[in-house]
């Protein structure tokens, strides 16, 4: 079964101008996927290939600033909330809630400890210590994530 993503009209304009943008910014040969997400952006649904296309497009939108250049902050809140609708937005927000869930288990006790490291650019730990607990959770650009949970 395929996934579809039906855009409002404000979100089809911010997505077919996002596409437009970078197929005018690569080279010819590779502006077709581009060129595809901005049509069917238009058309107020997106599938499979574009999904794809429009992942990867909005991520590196949105890291880089190039949303709020395109549109200012308006434009950024549309592609985000795009974003949050693609397999990869959905995929993120299930991560985070289950941290969320397993740093609900830490409410209430005393932190008795708290370093953050740096494992690789862009990689980082964070070593949590509460009565009862040790956790580390590890922060990169593919989100967030708990590596351990031990109890004491």
């Amino acid at each position: 079964m395929s996934d579809v993503l039906t855009l409002s009209e404000p979100e089809a304009q911010a997505v077919a101008q996002l596409a437009t943008a970078y197929a005018t910014a690569v080279p010819e040969q590779r502006s077709a996927p581009y060129t595809a997400l901005a049509r069917a952006a238009l058309g107020g649904q997106l599938v499979d290939d574009d999904l794809g296309t429009l992942e990867r497009v909005v991520t590196l939108a949105l890291e880089t600033g190039k949303a709020h250049q395109l549109g200012l902050a308006e434009t950024e809140q549309l592609i985000a909330a795009v974003w949050a609708r693609t397999p990869q937005g959905r995929a993120r927000a299930r991560e985070v809630r289950a941290v969320n869930d397993v740093l609900a288990r830490l409410a209430g006790r005393e932190l008795t400890g708290v370093t953050v490291s740096s494992r690789r650019p862009g990689r980082y730990a964070i070593d949590l210590r509460v009565t009862g607990f040790a956790l580390t959770l590890v922060v990169d650009r593919a989100g967030v994530e708990v590596q351990r949970l031990e109890t004491s």
